[in-house]
């Protein structure tokens, strides 16, 4: 091989590392942005019964005010309210929220009836409730699929 071959493969090779670790940069900052979006309830609906407990269908509205889309592939977590768990939840539903716009995302929030007296017990108390969801993110790339730990809490 000429060295101006082997200059031009070198070339060529950074050139295609530089374009893959752009790529995967936006990739993951894509994937991040759900972190700094906004959320709202829209809708509560009961959804499947079993022995030992049932299935919310919750609708949140996200808002992304990001300069980038906001993508979830899929989401996993525990929810806690006033520092108790109170339910395992997951969507499977990819979620891809442009910049500045919102988009709806279903989630299936499962709470056991060994859970149900504690939440009512929570909601019933008339102090401020803080909550928080803490849980896995799967990123879906080309490399294969990765989880990364997230958490929200709030007030409400």
């Amino acid at each position: 091989m000429s060295r101006s071959s082997i200059r031009n493969l070198c070339l060529a090779l950074v050139g295609a590392s530089l374009i893959l670790t752009s790529g995967c940069a936006n990739l993951l900052q894509q994937r991040m942005a759900i972190k700094n979006c906004n959320y709202s309830l829209k809708s509560v609906a009961f959804g499947d019964l079993d022995l030992s407990g049932g299935v919310f269908k919750i609708l949140v509205g996200v808002s992304n005010p990001n300069s980038v889309a906001a993508i979830l592939d899929s989401l996993d977590f525990d929810f806690y309210l006033n520092e108790s768990h109170v339910s395992k939840g997951s969507t499977r539903q990819a979620l891809n929220v442009p910049a500045g716009e919102a988009r709806d995302l279903p989630i299936d929030l499962r709470v056991n009836f060994s859970d149900i007296s504690n939440l009512v017990d929570i909601i019933r108390s008339g102090k401020p409730k803080n909550y928080k969801v803490a849980g896995t993110v799967s990123l879906d790339t080309k490399l294969g699929k990765f989880a990364l730990p997230l958490s929200v809490s709030g007030n409400f």
